[in-house]
Parts: structure tokens; sequence; C-alpha cells
């Protein structure tokens, strides 16, 4: 438990010696329901995973461009052409 504060360390010790091991793991913050119910979660997580839309954002294009233009040493692996990902 190196890099705790003490007084951290002391509820730690706190809670392990009234509960065990299950005292250690995280509680539930105090608050609200979050905003976003799991089926959104996991719409958002997949959106985020898929990364930008080449062809509808700008952005992507540029890094796209200048990731094919670059070095075979400085790109790693070569992208597949656009449209067949």
């Amino acid at each position: 438990m190196s890099g705790m504060d003490r007084q951290a360390r002391r509820d730690a010790v706190a809670r392990y010696n009234a509960e065990g091991v299950a005292g250690l793991y995280d509680r539930p913050l105090p608050g609200g329901p979050g905003w976003l119910g799991d089926g959104e979660q996991a719409t958002l997580k997949a959106l985020i995973l898929a990364g930008p839309d080449p062809r509808r954002h700008m952005a992507a294009r540029r890094l796209e461009r200048q990731a094919r233009s670059a070095p075979d040493s400085l790109a790693g692996s070569k992208l597949p052409p656009a449209g067949q990902r």
C-alpha cells in the first residue's frame, strides 16, 4: 500500500478489518443515476472505438493523407485503400 495517503491507508485497513477483501473494492459514488442508459453507453462506446469517418470528417481525411504519404519506416503498416475498411 505504498504511495497512499496515511488517512486513505487507515480507511482501507479499517474497511478490510470490517469486511475482508470485499471492503477494498470501490464503492458506488454518491449522486444521481448516469445520463446514459446501458444501450446508449454501448452505442457511444462503439462510435468512439470505430473512430471518425474519413468521408465526413476533414481531420480524419487529413490524417489519412499524412499517414499515406509518410515513409514506410514511420507509418508502421500500410493503410488499406479508402472505402475498404
